[in-house]
């Protein structure tokens, strides 16, 4: 199942279009990639979590990626923005 497809029904044409096809797992973890316009709906968020753990149930916390943000030199860090995850789940990779 494609990103998209599992977010038909929670996101408009226009928001579906600001969500990148591709996806990675580290672990359980999913990581998605979206528009920084997206993040700031704070109203959308959980709703797009839920539909992403129906979708790819293997993930027990799902994360956002801002399209544009940059890797941290030093320790190639990322900002991520949690939305969804399972009870109280704290991982590093």
């Amino acid at each position: 199942m494609s990103l998209r497809d599992a977010l038909k029904g929670v996101l408009d044409a226009e928001d579906l279009g600001k969500v990148a096809k591709s996806y990675d797992f580290v672990g359980d973890i999913l990581l998605v990639k979206i528009h920084p316009d997206l993040l700031h709906r704070s109203e959308k968020l959980l709703e797009i979590g839920k539909a992403l753990k129906k979708a790819f149930p293997r993930a027990r916390t799902v994360a956002a990626v801002p399209i544009f943000s940059k890797t941290q030199e030093i320790f190639r860090t990322r900002d991520l923005k949690v939305l969804f995850t399972e009870k109280d789940e704290r991982k590093m990779h």
